[in-house]
C-alpha cells in the first residue's frame, strides 16, 4: 500500500498456478525463515523493490499488508504477468481474482487496517 492509500497487485503468469489472475505477493516460507522474513523476501523476489516497508498481520500467522513509503514501477520475475496500482474502491471490480485476493476482500480486519492506512 502506498502513502496515497492505493494497493499493488500483480497479475499471475502463465508459468504459475491460476494463471491470469489478480493476486498480492507471496510464496513458500525457506527453512528456519519467520513468516515476516518470508513476506519481505517474497515481496523483495516479486517486485525487485527492496526499501522501506512496515508489514501489518492481517491473518494470523501468516498474511500480512506492506505499506511503502512511495509508489514505484514493479520489476516483476516470471510469475508476473502485469503488475498496478489500484484505489481501494476499484479492487472489487477485479477480475478474476485468485484466492489470496479474495480473503484479503472478506477479511474485515484486514480492509479496517487498508482504509487506516489509507487515510
Amino acid at each position: 500500500m502506498s502513502p496515497q492509500g492505493r494497493i499493488l497487485l500483480g497479475k499471475r503468469s502463465k508459468y504459475v498456478n491460476n494463471p491470469g489472475r489478480w493476486d498480492g505477493w507471496g510464496g513458500s516460507r525457506e527453512s528456519g525463515e519467520t513468516y515476516e522474513q518470508c513476506a519481505l523476501r517474497e515481496f523483495f523476489e516479486e517486485t525487485g523493490y527492496d526499501g522501506p516497508m512496515w508489514l501489518y498481520l492481517i491473518d494470523y500467522p501468516n498474511r500480512f499488508i506492506a505499506a511503502v513509503p512511495f509508489e514505484f514501477t514493479p520489476r516483476l520475475n516470471a510469475e508476473t504477468e502485469r503488475a498496478a496500482w489500484f484505489e481501494f474502491n476499484e479492487l472489487w471490480g477485479l477480475q478474476p481474482v485468485n484466492r489470496g485476493l479474495a480473503r484479503l476482500l472478506e477479511n474485515p480486519h484486514a480492509l479496517n487496517i487498508i482504509l487506516t492506512l489509507s487515510r
